[in-house]
């Protein structure tokens, strides 16, 4: 019997994976507010697109040669419910930085941020609640990140995307929480990207600071001179600068 086609939604930029349920590890990708130089976006090429119903902020129709993109400012969003439980690959564990890890001093979330009824918290720009499927890391940024002041370890490889990787077998939607029709259906094979990304480059991890009850500054982060692999393998050999490490994803613990 084959297999399920496999749905993929992509996490580029500034995003925090942070865990609301202990007892499920369901997920919410909130999105950091970095505007200008960051815009949260989804898009999905018009192939793996089926529709989409109620008032959306859309940056650019899709055709047959160019994505839909939609601006997701002020958006709180969810994947809607599949069957399963959500996993997280030794990838995920291993390359995805831990935000506390990261901090200045101890600190935690904004309780709001983990509110399934509050409004969007300080200093994000938007959310995306999932509950199932399987977060890995495909590739990493090909400079290692160093840390000021230096972790235990040294430099270290950095997830340059994550894929959650959903197992559907239909068509299947990103739903707004407070208003179910206003949604957008995906084809059962989509890849859909949820971007916060920049094209200019500095210390922009430090907006990571926005999401605290305390505001706990976070460390200065620049690429070493150590590469990595899209592996992720460690090796002793100067990259070739490319996307900067301090616009990764986090996550929460």
């Amino acid at each position: 019997m084959p297999s399920p086609l496999a749905a993929t939604i992509v996490f580029t930029g500034l995003i925090l994976h942070l865990q609301t349920d202990p007892l499920t590890d369901a997920r919410r990708a909130v999105l950091v507010d970095a505007k200008p130089s960051h815009i949260p976006e989804l898009v999905v090429a018009n192939s793996h697109r089926v529709t989409h119903s109620g008032t959306w902020k859309i940056i650019q129709t899709g055709t047959a040669t160019r994505p839909w993109r939609y601006d997701l400012s002020g958006a709180r969003v969810h994947v809607v419910a599949q069957a399963g439980n959500l996993a997280k690959s030794v990838r995920f564990r291993e390359f995805v930085p831990h935000l506390p890890a990261l901090l200045k001093g101890n600190d935690d979330p904004l309780p709001a941020l983990r509110d399934p009824g509050a409004q969007l918290a300080a200093g994000t720009a938007a959310y995306l609640d999932y509950a199932t499927g399987t977060l890995d890391v495909p590739v990493c940024y090909k400079a290692a990140a160093v840390y000021t002041p230096p972790l235990p370890g040294g430099p270290r490889c950095v997830a340059r995307e994550v894929d959650l990787t959903l197992a559907v077998n239909t068509d299947w939607e990103i739903q707004d929480v407070d208003d179910p029709s206003r949604r957008i259906v995906f084809k059962r094979n989509a890849i859909v990207q949820i971007q916060n990304d920049s094209t200019s480059r500095g210390q922009h991890q430090k907006h990571y600071a926005q999401l605290l009850a305390g505001g706990t500054e976070v460390l200065d982060v620049t690429d070493s001179d150590l590469e990595c692999t899209p592996q992720c393998t460690l090796r002793m050999i100067l990259p070739t600068r490319g996307p900067s490490v301090e616009c990764s994803n986090n996550q929460w613990p």
